[in-house]
């Protein structure tokens, strides 16, 4: 988004060590974890497109907000 000009993005903050939130791989015989996934994204150092799949037990709440009130 900071690379098109946004300063602003829709968020949901949620609690990544909830039982509600699990993870799995896409790529089979990958074996993938909260912590692992966590790890990658502190450091920088990102897992391919496609290895991390999540899934939540809550639903997600619509987001219609016009991109115009996103640029700030």
């Amino acid at each position: 988004m900071r690379r098109l000009g946004y300063k602003l993005v829709p968020a949901l903050l949620v609690d990544y060590d909830s039982d509600c939130i699990s993870v799995s791989s896409w790529r089979e015989g990958v074996y993938v974890t909260k912590d692992l996934v966590r790890e990658h994204g502190l450091t920088g150092n990102l897992l391919p497109p496609k290895t991390s799949r999540h899934k939540v037990c809550f639903d997600i709440p619509r987001v219609d907000i016009q991109l115009s009130m996103l640029r700030g």
